[in-house]
């Protein structure tokens, strides 16, 4: 293997890179199942605003759920899926509002709205993550923000 495969696998097997990795990796293939499903429903006769909603409704369930089971592994210790659902969906409406704010910023500076959506996900995309971990998901048996264990 050349040197520099091996510090890529490095990269993906360290602890400190798990989660963001993981994050990632569950954000992406949100977006490929909101967008296959919005374009299978619309193709079936549902239309378009009742396929979008149920493929966004399956595309939430989804994200929320490999967050809380894949990416921070906290199913046991977040204090249960009634507590962490009221958390997750704020942050939601959270992000919403930061992209709103972002799109208009950057369309009121004569940008392209596609510009605004592009950097209204890159920062709900770190918001999330910031409020996942600390927040939504948080261990309850830990204090503070101790570093998570390689498993």
């Amino acid at each position: 293997m050349t040197a520099n495969f091996k510090s890529y696998c490095g990269v993906l097997t360290d602890a400190r890179l798990r989660q963001p990795v993981r994050f990632l990796v569950v954000g992406g293939t949100t977006f490929v199942i909101y967008f296959v499903l919005q374009f299978l429903l619309e193709w079936a006769s549902l239309g378009p605003y009742v396929a979008l909603t149920i493929a966004y409704a399956i595309a939430i369930a989804y994200h929320f759920l490999m967050n809380r089971h894949f990416t921070f592994r906290s199913s046991a210790v977040d204090g249960g899926i009634m507590a962490t659902l009221p958390r997750y969906a704020s942050v939601v409406l959270l992000n919403y509002v930061i992209l709103l704010i972002v799109v208009k910023l950057v369309m009121s500076a004569g940008f392209r709205i596609q510009v605004g959506m592009f950097a209204g996900i890159v920062l709900t995309t770190i918001v999330s993550f910031v409020l996942a971990k600390s927040w939504i998901f948080r261990d309850s048996r830990r204090s503070g923000n101790a570093p998570e264990t390689a498993k």
